[in-house]
């Protein structure tokens, strides 16, 4: 079985799935990671294949102090989840080419779902925290205003 492991997040979050590729790598499969380029370097360095998702997550060091950042509008909050949307659908369609699966972790997922859909393959969603799970006992977390 080839397995697409994708998430969007920190290494907290890319660490288990390193752990869960060591042991399907132990059982025959294949394996390739869809995660922020951050990781990269570490993961290739592991043996695995890696397909760059969403922005680094580390911030780079400078010698200068950054300006403050403005508050963005919901104009410019709306066009950068747009393109969130799109970069994910197109990175991860990519990324699954000639996958089984894709097991999608992590809340910030939003198009791993249907992009296994659209290439024809079964998808699983995993969580680290049953918050992000629906529920009719407890609302969703909120998201930043």
């Amino acid at each position: 079985m080839r397995v697409l492991l994708s998430t969007i997040g920190s290494r907290g979050g890319v660490e288990p799935l390193v752990a869960l590729a060591s042991q399907l790598r132990e059982h025959g499969q294949e394996v390739r990671f869809c995660v922020p380029p951050d990781f990269r370097d570490w993961i290739d360095g592991l043996g695995y294949p890696v397909v760059p998702i969403g922005p680094e997550l580390r911030p780079r060091v400078s010698s200068s102090r950054p300006a403050p950042q403005a508050e963005p509008t919901p104009e410019q909050r709306r066009q950068v989840i747009e393109a969130t949307v799109a970069t994910q659908f197109a990175t991860i369609c990519e990324a699954a080419q000639g996958c089984d699966v894709v097991l999608g972790f992590g809340s910030m997922q939003i198009a791993a779902h249907s992009a296994a859909e659209l290439v024809g393959i079964s998808y699983v969603y995993a969580t680290y925290s049953p918050v992000t799970l629906p529920s009719p006992h407890h609302a969703p977390p909120p998201l930043p205003g």
